[in-house]
């Protein structure tokens, strides 16, 4: 190893003419023992101490950075350093086992800084990131942005937890929420509440807000119990338990319907959703861009199925027949069922809560909701709208179709994940078949003899096909 002039001035002007090459290139110091200048393959210029210390009773070899030429430590000051850490280490220091010693405590004066900065984050702050990053990512977010989430975790947890620290809240402050819910037997909505406030804490523990979630262990069984599984329908059916016949409704609704009070577009809503096996969500959120009248067809873009999956539904003559009857009334505008203000379509739900609310008990309505509160209620009990789905569905089967072809029909994703990726196949002309056979059945039990105007579409030969109403 090549050594360094005597004189300070002289060796630094050596190491200011030293140009970088392939390797690191290293030069001891004439005057004082185990200082070495370094030169990198990248041009960096450092001074090294090269000593050793005595460990056990083995001596063991050390080096270490002791200053950077670059930052204007000459020759002159790297030998004065290098003479005071030799006398320390003569003392029994090491400057490489102190050097590791600083360097751990700062890492552990950081992660104490860290955990004392997550420690002060409270559920608001974390609700707010989490919002951001889970229910509003364009990606795999919520399809309502996490509107639907948000108001519950804002309205339930936040309003009362919101400036707690996210590290104080546990099993205990849950049922602070969930109690009050339950006592008023909204046992379905304490369990959204667990399951939404569980995955935000999951959130949490992913952003090492908290070690571990305290709702991990805590279940809907623990909470509101287990959701009842809704098996309402509307049509005529075998009880898979008792064998017995269950009557048909179906009929006795489609003869109160004109005389609940209902709009037209409401009515019409009821015979779509049962005759194209749809989510009223799905119907209610649809354009007419979507909807082909003389193909007889209804395409459901993925972002209003359920899903995420395209949806392709073929119109029998009795769905075509209603269809032909809301493009009379909203033809002109851009939405099936378009808001009375604005250019958007109408709450999902207003078609829920107009049904629900006429199967009251008089005296027990609503004020201001409807004058006809019992108009729709039906001999085996409270109905929905997601019933006529499965009263769609359940005519099917009893009309022989096959159950694969039904579960195409409602959009379900095949559950075998090696089914889906190897059997491509599109039952379409089944499925189309299976319409038409449920369309069939409804028009019997509407006692519609004719269907007129899904026979002028189908024939091109349309008397109207402008709306009452047109936009503005």
């Amino acid at each position: 190893m090549n050594e360094l002039p005597k004189a300070a001035t002289t060796a630094d002007q050596h190491i200011n003419k030293l140009k970088p090459v392939g390797k690191d290139q290293y030069i001891k110091d004439s005057k004082v023992p185990g200082l070495v200048f370094r030169l990198t393959k990248g041009g960096k210029k450092v001074w090294q101490l090269r000593y050793t210390v005595k460990m056990g009773e083995q001596w063991k070899d050390r080096k270490t950075t002791i200053a950077s030429f670059d930052d204007g430590t000459g020759t002159n000051a790297a030998r004065k350093l290098a003479e005071d850490m030799r006398a320390a280490i003569r003392q029994g220091n090491d400057p490489v086992a102190e050097k590791q010693a600083r360097a751990e405590q700062r890492k552990a004066e950081e992660a104490q800084k860290e955990q004392e900065r997550l420690s002060c984050v409270t559920m608001t702050d974390l609700f707010k990131t989490w919002q951001k990053m889970k229910l509003q990512n364009p990606k795999n977010g919520h399809k309502d942005g996490g509107a639907s989430a948000s108001r519950w975790i804002e309205s339930k947890i936040l309003v009362k937890f919101g400036d707690l620290e996210v590290s104080r809240f546990g099993v205990a402050e849950f049922h602070q929420v969930a109690d009050p819910l339950l006592e008023k037997g909204h046992n379905r909505a304490a369990n959204v509440v667990l399951a939404l406030t569980k995955q935000m804490m999951g959130f949490a523990v992913t952003r090492s807000y908290i070690d571990s979630n305290p709702l991990a262990l805590l279940t809907r069984d623990d909470v509101g119990g287990r959701d009842t599984e809704r098996e309402r329908v509307l049509c005529e059916y075998e009880d898979p338990d008792t064998h017995e016949t269950v009557p048909d409704e179906l009929a006795d609704l489609f003869q109160k319907l004109p005389e609940s009070g209902l709009s037209e577009m409401s009515q019409i809503a009821v015979h779509l959703c049962v005759a194209t096996c749809c989510r009223i969500g799905e119907l209610l959120k649809a354009r007419w861009s979507e909807v082909d009248l003389v193909a007889a067809e209804w395409r459901i873009p993925a972002e209003n199925s359920k899903n995420g999956k395209p949806h392709l539904v073929n119109l029998s003559d009795y769905a075509l027949q209603y269809f032909a009857r809301l493009h009379e009334l909203t033809g002109g505008f851009k939405w099936l069922y378009p808001a009375s203000r604005g250019n958007g379509h109408i709450d999902p739900k207003t078609v829920t809560k107009q049904i629900s609310d006429r199967q009251k008990e008089k005296g027990k309505e609503y004020k201001g909701r409807t004058k006809k509160p019992d108009t729709l209620k039906l001999p085996r009990g409270k109905w929905t709208p997601h019933d006529l789905r499965r009263t769609g569905a359940t005519i099917m089967a009893e009309q022989g179709i096959a159950g694969h072809i039904i579960e195409r029909c409602l959009n379900h994703v095949e559950p075998n994940r090696m089914a889906r990726i190897y059997n491509r196949h599109n039952p379409r002309g089944e499925m189309k078949e299976a319409w038409r056979v449920l369309g069939a059945e409804l028009q019997r039990l509407a006692d519609l003899e004719e269907l007129p105007l899904a026979e002028s579409w189908k024939s091109g030969k349309v008397t109207s096909i402008g709306a009452k109403r047109q936009a503005s």
